[in-house]
């Protein structure tokens, strides 16, 4: 870590299922019109536990990440059928992300994107394996809304992305 890069306070883990937009177009949940996943039900009328969806993830990663707290409350009333919005934002390190593949080298992108799902927060160490410090509901969820590049650090390099998530599912993207 050079001088001038800074970094991350209080990181946890952050384990974030990436959204396989080509095996989600293939097992055709998407809804082209709309943009975004198709939602099937068992039947007419039933919870959002019974629904299914046909949106593909990848395998789960986990990555360090600074906790910025929003409305967190709301995600905990989910599921029992209050489902406002909640959101919580982390922010990544470049480094740490260029560490495990996931900044674009050719253009310095993040390669997280929009749909992505958090699974749940980790302590930083992980032996022999990840303590969990909190746990999402898989109904309502919680999906990266929006990405920014929050610094470009006194070395003149972008160093930090904060990912906003939100507790309803959002469209995809290609």
């Amino acid at each position: 870590m050079g001088i001038l890069e800074g970094k991350l306070l209080f990181p946890l883990r952050a384990q974030i299922a990436r959204l396989d937009t080509e095996s989600t177009f293939n097992a055709d949940g998407f809804d082209p019109l709309m943009k975004k996943p198709k939602f099937a039900y068992t039947n007419a009328g039933t919870s959002a536990q019974q629904r299914v969806v046909t949106t593909e993830y990848m395998d789960p990663i986990l990555i360090l990440a600074q906790i910025e707290r929003g409305r967190w409350m709301p995600l905990a009333m989910g599921p029992g059928g209050d489902v406002p919005d909640a959101m919580l934002t982390l922010i990544m390190h470049a480094r740490h992300l260029k560490a495990m593949g996931l900044i674009d080298p050719a253009n310095g992108e993040i390669r997280l994107k929009k749909g992505d799902k958090l699974l749940g927060l980790f302590e930083k160490k992980q032996v022999p394996q990840p303590i969990p410090t909190q746990t999402i509901s898989d109904v309502p969820g919680m999906y990266v809304e929006e990405i920014e590049a929050r610094g470009e650090g006194l070395a003149g390099k972008r160093n930090l992305f904060k990912l906003t998530f939100n507790g309803k599912p959002q469209g995809i993207v290609r």
